[in-house]
């Protein structure tokens, strides 16, 4: 269930096998592009209601569903979340629905079930375009970011004109880049050799991923990152260690 601590996302059912679009319209829009967390690729179905539908050859567990890049809300539509025990034959369960208020990005958060099939649904009159869905397990990090996190800063990436005699003539913003120390004191030892090594083994030191540093008053601050070059683990005395890693994305 939603709690304030940060979460990454990155685990999804979608990596689990090929999944399945009831349609896709013609164009680039193959519905892996669903699963590589990269915001200009795109899935988009031919037809509505409109499925994506994967087998995780058993039952595996999902808390989450994070959509990135879409628009829901322009095509007026409803993003579902169902789970199914016979492929959807019979038993089509839902889990989580939202029907988007902006074109942000956004998760869905519910109570971790387990389920061999997944499935994200889409309803209404016109087709949407979804450039990233992850359904999966959040990571969840045992504590709170450190003093001095900023959520809202960001530097501008652009050309900055002026005129021969020095006056601003303004500048041709090409995008805004958000850049962040992310800093957690007094991990366990276990957490930090067991979850967060696992993650960036698998993911996190080479991927995209996405970070939301308070889930439950600041939903919406939705950060598609990557992670540089290295995290530190300086030790304290005991069974406990600090944990800083320096991320950069987009700011929305």
């Amino acid at each position: 269930m939603p709690t304030g601590l940060p979460k990454i996302l990155y685990e999804s059912r979608f990596m689990d096998a090929v999944p399945v679009a009831s349609s896709t319209a013609a164009g680039n829009f193959n519905v892996l592009n669903l699963r590589d967390f990269r915001p200009y690729t795109q899935w988009k179905p031919a037809a509505m209601p409109a499925t994506v539908t994967v087998d995780s050859g058993a039952a595996k567990s999902a808390d989450y569903c994070a959509v990135y890049g879409h628009d829901l809300f322009t095509q007026g539509a409803t993003l579902e979340v169902r789970r199914s025990t016979d492929n959807f034959a019979a038993n089509d369960v839902l889990v989580a629905t939202i029907l988007p208020a902006s074109n942000d990005p956004f998760i869905l958060q519910f109570a971790s079930v387990s389920f061999r099939y997944w499935r994200i649904k889409v309803t209404g009159a016109t087709a949407p375009s979804l450039a990233i869905a992850a359904l999966g397990v959040a990571l969840e990090m045992p504590r709170r970011l450190r003093e001095g996190f900023d959520p809202v800063g960001r530097v501008v990436k652009g050309q900055y004109n002026q005129s021969v005699k020095g006056h601003p003539l303004g500048r041709a913003v090409l995008y805004e880049e958000w850049s962040e120390a992310l800093q957690f004191k007094n991990l366990t030892w276990t957490f930090i050799r067991t979850s967060w090594l696992a993650a960036w083994r698998a993911h996190l030191r080479g991927n995209p991923w996405i970070f939301v540093w308070d889930p439950t008053d600041h939903a919406s601050e939705i950060f598609l990152v990557a992670a540089k070059d290295q995290f530190k683990t300086p030790h304290h005395v005991g069974e406990f260690a600090d944990l800083s890693l320096d991320v950069m994305g987009v700011a929305a």
